[in-house]
């Protein structure tokens, strides 16, 4: 017999449609996390009402993701900042942290780092950057740079 939590995981991976902007890599890491989710939302649920509500929002929140990070090359800005808020009164909804853009910055190219930084700004573990962009910047004088004429 299954579980609550093994029939809503099961449930995210039948609707294709969840992770359809995503790779498989993506994809398995964004199953893992909510399945860990699914996993603390149950042991906090009153009830099975309760539970299933989190699952909705979980759901909600899987597929939010999968069109921040699946679609972010082919949005505008301001598109990709409305999908991020939606992902963001999702994960408030229950009882997790609304993630930030500037600390993305950092895995900007690789969709699989964006990802990560969503989970962990989502989960409360995001970590602080130590250097603001303007300590960062290339200059002539440290970098390699060749004249063309």
């Amino acid at each position: 017999m299954m579980s609550r939590v093994d029939d809503a995981v099961l449930a995210l991976y039948e609707d294709a449609r969840l992770r359809e902007d995503l790779t498989d890599e993506e994809a398995a890491a964004l199953y893992a996390w909510a399945k860990a989710r699914l996993h603390a939302l149950h042991a906090a649920a009153a009830d099975d009402d309760a539970f299933q509500a989190a699952v909705s929002k979980v759901r909600g929140l899987f597929s939010s993701l999968n069109r921040v990070v699946g679609q972010r090359a082919y949005v505008t800005p301001e598109e990709h900042a409305a999908q991020l808020g939606k992902v963001g009164l999702i994960a408030q909804q229950l009882g997790m942290n609304a993630p930030t853009e500037p600390l993305l910055a950092q895995g900007a190219d690789d969709s699989a780092a964006y990802l990560a930084s969503l989970l962990s700004q989502i989960d409360g573990s995001a970590v602080t950057p130590t250097s603001s962009p303007a300590e960062t910047t290339s200059t002539p004088e440290n970098d390699e740079w060749t004249d063309i004429e």
